[in-house]
This record gives structure tokens, sequence and C-alpha cells, in this order.
């Protein structure tokens, strides 16, 4: 079943003139837990309009990042659980995107995306991307403090923004102490990078969105609540019945959790 609806939006994908054609590692499990309706907050986007616990055919339940330190050139992996609670009419897409550069949005790359047939109930599957292409980055900003984003998607309207920061930085700590020139538009060499995912805080965002024709309705807000210490630890974000911090400031330079 997996193999038919990776080939599935392997063949849409080149219908559609996209270039990168292929669709990410998933695989498929089970997790018998229930969790409450989720607190999100305000994220990146563009006036997004702020819900809390809005219902929706779809809650995602956890966001867990594999391996958050590891080689810049090694592949990021999420585990993503969402709840399902009306079969949609159609698959949802999901969407990992690397920032390249806070100053230009059309520079976001698109590490990957899959087509995703949800069954009503609890889902979980491992989204695997190749890392970002550095030669899409300007060379000011290879190293630093960039966000990977996980997005959801369903008919063409994103209705879930998961946004982390991430720190690119030379793994030797003497290279980190005392960098190689770079001049002339030189680029550090990525076989000496690691890169960070600081999952202890990540930035939810949800939208309201038309499910087969019928708006979410948006009940009364209540106040998010930090992440659990565990759970923060283990770097899961957990979306269920606990929330997320509103803070849109980036962690300090030296911060690697």
């Amino acid at each position: 079943r997996v193999r038919e609806w990776q080939d599935r939006t392997r063949k849409k994908r080149k219908r559609a003139g996209h270039s990168n054609a292929k669709s990410g590692s998933v695989s498929w499990g089970c997790l018998a837990v229930l969790c409450a309706p989720c607190v999100f907050v305000r994220g990146k986007p563009d006036k997004p309009r702020q819900t809390y616990g809005a219902m929706s055919y779809v809650d995602v339940l956890a966001l867990e990042v594999d391996e958050p330190t590891a080689k810049f050139n090694d592949e990021i992996k999420f585990t993503i659980t969402f709840q399902c609670k009306m079969k949609p009419a159609e698959d949802l897409v999901w969407k990992i995107v690397w920032v390249s550069s806070a100053k230009d949005e059309n520079l976001d790359q698109v590490l990957d995306e899959v087509d995703v047939p949800p069954d009503v109930g609890i889902n979980k599957f491992d989204f695997v991307v190749d890392p970002p292409d550095t030669s899409k980055i300007p060379a000011g900003d290879v190293l630093g403090v960039t966000v990977i984003m996980v997005q959801a998607w369903y008919k063409e309207k994103e209705f879930l923004r998961v946004g982390y920061y991430v720190k690119v930085q030379y793994a030797d700590e003497k290279l980190r102490d005392n960098e190689p020139d770079l001049t002339d538009g030189a680029r550090p060499d990525t076989n000496l990078l690691e890169r960070c995912i600081l999952t202890a805080e990540p930035r939810v965002t949800r939208y309201l969105i038309e499910w087969d024709d019928v708006l979410a309705a948006a009940p009364t807000p209540e106040g998010p609540s930090s992440p659990g210490t565990a759970a923060a630890a283990a770097g899961v974000a957990t979306l269920g019945a606990v929330g997320v911090p509103l803070n849109t400031t980036p962690p300090a330079a030296g911060a690697c959790s």
C-alpha cells in the first residue's frame, strides 16, 4: 500500500510539472493513544487566522525529530502522529521546508512533499528527506540560525505549520572558535558542518480551512502552556493536551539543545 501511494505521488508531481518528482520515505504504524483537541499559537506565516482548539478533520498529536543534532549532510527524519476524525475526500499533503534566507522567502527549499491517504483514527508515519542544497543558500546564510518547517496541506490549502529553529555550525569546536576565512562568496565545506534542530520550543500555527466545503468551527480561545520537560528532552513536540510557548525570539547563538 505504501508503494502504491508513493508511486501515485510521483506521477501526480510529474503531471503537474514539478521538478522534484520523488516522494518522501514514509512508513506507517499505529499509536493507541487519544489526546485532547490541540492548542496552537502563531508562527512565521503572513497574518494567519489564530484559532485555539479549533475542530477539524485532522489533529496532529505529536512530532518527533530523530537525531536533532547530526551531520549537516545526513538525512532529516520526522515522525508524525495525527488523528483523523473524519475521512477527507482527498489525500493530505505533507511538506518539509528549509528556510534558506530570512530575507527572501522565494529561496525557501521544499526538501520533499508526499501525498498521504489518512485512515480514520490514529495515523503515524516517518518522513525522511535529504538535507538542503547549500548552492541555493546565500553564502552568508549557510552558517547560523535558520528554520525548518513541517507543513500540512489539504486541497492546496495549508492547515498546519510547525517550525523549528536550526543552528548550523562547524562540528569541531576549534573551527567554531576560529572559523576559516571565507572570501569572494566562498561557502563552508558541508562535510565539516553539523545541524542542531532546537526541539524544545516549536512554533506552531494552525489555519482555518474548508474541509470538503465545511468550515471548521472556532471555539473560545484558551491560553497555551509550555511543553513538558520530558517530551522536549526527547525531541517531541506534543500538540495534543499540551500546548507550546508563544515566543518569536530566536535562540541564543550558543544554544544547541
